[in-house]
């Protein structure tokens, strides 16, 4: 019994670290293209 709760919790592992880089791989583009846009939107001469 200990051993199949210690495959089942060692298996759900996997997920939970497969939908953290998945995020991450979103969020951090996302961070980067809205800093990016912002440097540019003040690089940019608008007057």
């Amino acid at each position: 019994m200990k051993g199949f709760d210690h495959t089942k919790s060692s298996s759900m592992t996997f997920p939970v670290m497969l939908l953290h880089l998945i995020a991450v791989s979103i969020i951090v583009p996302c961070l980067v293209a809205v800093g990016l846009s912002q440097k540019v939107h003040d690089w940019t001469p608008n007057a």
